[in-house]
């Protein structure tokens, strides 16, 4: 039998009116009912009746989707021993906010960022010895179609070997497949290799484990909740002159995209669009902020003649870049294939609005005309950007609020 997106709504919405109601037990048997009426649409619409208000971990728990990621009483985070590869903190804020409860009860954690580095890496007596795997393209630095899978053949010989010194295997999923891939095939043979090794699998939602078909089960996935990043400015006061001091007016309506744009980014798609709504709109200011490594979207920014179209195409610092974003309206996400974006946690964490593609978990955090908007192609884009301009300064200071409760409501959860 088919069901619509109205029918998982419906049962989800009575759900809500129950717990409202105090009504728990009916409330849980309707959210089951919902999640076992198609298992995606579930998380793709429960947030727009729920808002956030009780935590993703919750509400898998209640369905019985993914196990939460919870440690023993009897362990301590002083005694974990952590290996974390690859180390991207120096550009990415997230392993170290995942690590910094672990680090501040006094446990151990090296980053390593070098494959040959893994190779001398022993467990420490008395600790409990975790290699923790991130982003797995990092494997397969230098590598091409031709030598991928022997690549893949000697790294999987070498984590069984760092197994056997006595290390678990941790894995977080970041991606369905690397942006950058170099042989399909061969990676999601590595990927399903990995799983049946690793002894942990964590993934950031619990809607991730049915987007990721090619794995080979979900008996080893964990929810682990990708938690908000941790701000430093507070802007409701210095608005006027953090525009100022970047070259903006008062009455600039801003959109901002963060991050390096790289192919996968799906921002040449939309400059075009852009340009347009530029020209249209003499108050909107429109904002590349980070290094562009994408030729295409280069190629056509040197044909741009908007000065209200700016470009800063270099690394920015955490403080610099957060200076930006909150001088902003709109955060701007332009994925063409995307599973989990750390860049709408950061906007989510300033507080600002996110305009995104309706694609991987997106739509389960971003609740369209509360804390942000979806978009499916160009077309729902322009639309939604020029009605940007007639909302009022309440509006966007709700939707704005509503995008940090809903960072709020988050947590870092590991291990």
């Amino acid at each position: 039998m088919i069901h619509t997106m109205e029918d998982v709504k419906t049962a989800i919405s009575e759900a809500f009116k129950a717990r409202v109601s105090g009504f728990q037990k009916r409330e849980i048997t309707l959210l089951r009912h919902a999640y076992e009426l198609d298992k995606t649409k579930f998380w793709s619409i429960v947030q727009e009746i729920y808002k956030f208000k009780i935590s993703i971990g919750e509400i898998a728990a209640i369905v019985d989707s993914v196990k939460p990621s919870v440690r023993s009483n009897k362990e301590s985070l002083s005694q974990y021993n952590i290996i974390c590869f690859p180390d991207y903190s120096l550009s990415n804020n997230y392993q170290i906010d995942l690590y910094s409860t672990v680090i501040e009860s006094g446990g151990r954690v090296v980053m390593i960022n070098d494959l040959k580095d893994l190779l001398s890496i022993q467990p420490v007596l008395s600790y409990k010895n975790i290699l923790h795997i991130h982003w797995i393209n990092a494997f397969f630095r230098n590598t091409d179609a031709n030598i991928f899978f022997y690549r893949a053949s000697y790294v999987m010989s070498l984590l069984k070997r760092l197994k056997s010194r006595g290390f678990e295997i941790f894995w977080t999923i970041h991606n369905y497949l690397s942006h950058e891939i170099i042989d399909r095939q061969n990676e999601i043979k590595f990927r399903r290799a990995l799983y049946n090794l690793a002894d942990r699998v964590y993934i950031h939602h619990p809607m991730i484990a049915d987007l990721l078909d090619w794995l080979p089960d979900q008996n080893k996935l964990y929810l682990m909740e990708h938690g908000p990043y941790p701000v430093r400015l507070n802007p409701a006061s210095k608005l006027k002159r953090l525009r100022k001091s970047l070259g903006l007016k008062r009455n600039d309506l801003v959109f901002i995209h963060i991050g390096q744009v790289r192919e996968y980014s799906g921002l040449d798609r939309y400059v075009p669009i852009i340009e347009k709504l530029l020209n249209k709109n003499s108050n909107m200011i429109f904002v590349i902020a980070g290094r562009i490594r994408s030729t295409t979207v280069k190629a056509l920014l040197n044909k741009v003649v908007s000065d209200r179209f700016i470009v800063k195409d270099n690394f920015l610092s955490k403080d610099e870049l957060e200076r930006w974003m909150f001088a902003s309206d709109f955060g701007f996400l332009s994925y063409s294939s995307i599973l989990t974006s750390g860049a709408l946690f950061h906007w989510l964490s300033c507080g600002i609005p996110v305009i995104a593609p309706d694609i991987g978990t997106l739509p389960a955090y971003v609740v369209n005309e509360w804390n942000g908007f979806l978009y499916r192609d160009e077309s729902e884009l322009y639309e939604i950007i020029d009605n940007s301009f007639k909302m009022n300064s309440i509006e966007r200071k709700k939707m704005a609020y509503n995008a940090k409760s809903t960072a709020e409501s988050l947590s870092w959860n590991f291990p």
